[in-house]
């Protein structure tokens, strides 16, 4: 049954996120104002990174089968036919785009609360940004660490290959040891960017809204900053309510042994699924992206109007 829902669910996921996300894009590059230029890029980086998490997950599509040891890494959709090695070489792609993802969107927050303060240091910003950019390389060192020791090894990828003689229904793509240093490290950084980087934001947001009602900021220029740091905030939240549930569950199974197959098929699933709505909250809270869109609905009505006008006029 769950493979039956998740074959449907793929496609579907990937036709709804990818347009959304070129859509925010092309808005992006056409229409930031030039005041916008640090935040463009960073928003552009962090939707290129969404279409890269969502394409290799509906790629892989895996399971986590946490009951057995070592933990086996299945995989279900199309990259099953090549080799275990480019599989599993995806699935930490795939994770290293969803932390990329994540604490982007925690720097926006971060550099919006900069860009509100009246005297900053530069050196010290400098400092600050790379702390919070640190995660991306320390996840990125270990999980080539295990790409060199677990998948390139020939003698891992025979073991592979004579598991896989039948792969018409899935392929084991690696293993996943918990005890391991590297395994470790990336489980320390994708549950401290989960769990502390919303605690972060939501102080940042409120040190921003306190320094614009301090400041001499207008009240439009109040709106229009509220509204975004909202939306930003609202994003760097919604992986912690999609994720943290079945993480939780991950970890307590793994230890325990116990299978419970929602959790195994719905595990990567859940974790990409703020991607879908991040599209829709940018183009909402940031005003002149949201205002561009507005002005196509408000075209797309006259236009209609004026179709409609002539003939109901030859109908009287």
């Amino acid at each position: 049954m769950y493979r039956t829902v998740l074959s449907v669910f793929y496609p579907m996921f990937f036709i709804l996120v990818i347009p959304s996300l070129i859509l925010l894009i092309f808005i992006i590059l056409r229409y930031s104002p030039d005041c916008f230029q640090t935040f463009k890029y960073i928003l552009l980086v962090t939707c290129i990174s969404q279409i890269v998490a969502v394409t290799t997950n509906c790629l892989i599509q895996i399971r986590q089968v946490s009951n057995l040891t070592p933990m086996e890494i299945w995989c279900y959709g199309p990259l099953r036919h090549f080799t275990a090695l480019i599989a599993y070489s995806t699935y930490f792609l795939t994770q290293t785009a969803v932390v990329i993802s994540n604490v982007l969107i925690f720097l926006t927050i971060y550099l919006k609360y900069l860009a509100t303060k009246i005297n900053t240091r530069k050196t010290c910003n400098y400092g600050v940004t790379f702390f919070i950019l640190s995660p991306i390389f320390i996840a990125l060192g270990a999980q080539t660490s295990l790409i060199l020791t677990e998948g390139i090894p020939s003698e891992n990828q025979d073991h592979l290959e004579k598991i896989n003689f039948d792969i018409s229904d899935h392929a084991v793509i690696g293993y996943i040891r918990l005890k391991t240093l590297p395994s470790i490290i990336i489980t320390f950084v994708i549950t401290g960017t989960i769990l502390i980087l919303p605690a972060v934001g939501l102080l940042l947001r409120k040190k921003t809204l306190r320094n614009i009602n301090s400041n001499k900021f207008s009240i439009t220029k109040k709106a229009l900053i509220k509204g975004f740091i909202n939306g930003v905030t609202l994003q760097v939240f919604l992986p912690l309510i999609c994720y943290i549930p079945v993480f939780g569950s991950f970890l307590v199974l793994a230890e325990t042994k116990t299978e419970v197959p929602f959790e195994q098929y719905f595990f990567s699933v859940l974790v990409m699924l703020p991607m879908l709505f991040d599209p829709y909250i940018i183009l909402y809270s940031v005003a002149p992206y949201r205002k561009q869109i507005e002005k196509w609905i408000k075209t797309k009505r006259r236009q209609s109007i004026l179709i409609v006008d002539p003939a109901a006029r030859i109908g009287f």
